[in-house]
């Protein structure tokens, strides 16, 4: 049997699909750092950039096959859709240098929903008087799952520039499930909407920016789907929490 991997992303993460894989982007500063577990329990290597320097991240060992989406992909909050800025308005960016990237190449993934916000989101335009669209709840972590048929396992790889790579394994265990969380949610109150960060990542064309968050006391259906633990006593309904996001179709590279 193969060894099934899932990727759990939480918190100040972009995802966009690069061919056979999906490039996760964390967007990292003093408040959020990139905590790394292994099936639930912190691992060495957390957080992953104690240097506070930007790190890749890629495996090896994963069965080849194509990118794909799962069942509730929509349910992520994608900024290319409709009640944000729309397909095709986005390019790679990367702006304010006192964040840094954690950047990780995810292969031959199905990228879906994990477990869903607390309350409803609003969407509003970063700019006085916009009007406000409140969407459903979307995803507070996401899941990416691939299988890994190598007998030497998976390989992590951490690659930082002017240092040599650092190599982290875990050994092939047939038909026993491996779960790798990355999460860099501040899990605190800000003095700014989150969502503002995204745009340190990437721009719109136009130049548009937005805010985003969960609704506070917002009142919701039931769901099928799991609901996220509530990390936030009652978060304002100005803030951002930290929610992962898509981009989906990907953002367009930057053309200065």
């Amino acid at each position: 049997m193969p060894m099934n991997v899932e990727i759990l992303i939480q918190g100040l993460a972009v995802c966009f699909q690069e061919g056979n894989a999906w490039r996760v982007v964390f967007i990292c500063d003093g408040i959020h750092p990139v905590n790394f577990l292994h099936n639930g329990t912190p691992h060495a290597q957390s957080p992953l950039q104690r240097r506070f320097t930007d790190r890749d991240i890629s495996f090896t060992g994963v069965a080849n096959s194509p990118a794909s989406t799962g069942a509730a992909f929509n349910r992520i909050f994608n900024m290319a859709a409709d009640y944000a800025h729309g397909p095709r308005k986005l390019m790679k960016f990367e702006g304010n240098r006192r964040r840094k990237f954690i950047s990780m190449l995810i292969p031959s993934a199905s990228l879906d929903t994990h477990c869903l916000t607390q309350r409803k989101y609003f969407v509003q335009e970063a700019r006085r008087g916009a009007p406000v669209r409140i969407i459903d709840r979307v995803a507070g972590v996401i899941s990416a799952k691939f299988v890994v048929t190598d007998p030497a396992g998976l390989t992590m790889i951490i690659r930082e520039q002017g240092l040599p790579d650092i190599s982290v394994p875990f050994p092939f265990q047939d038909g026993t499930p491996l779960t790798l969380t990355f999460d860099n949610d501040c899990g605190v109150f800000c003095h700014e909407n989150d969502f503002y960060q995204y745009y340190d990542r990437v721009k719109d064309k136009a130049g548009k920016e937005f805010v985003a968050g969960q609704i506070l006391n917002s009142d919701v259906p039931a769901e099928t789907i799991p609901i996220c633990p509530n990390g936030d006593a009652d978060p304002s309904a100005d803030l951002g929490n930290c929610d992962p996001v898509a981009i989906h179709p990907p953002p367009d590279p930057f053309d200065p």
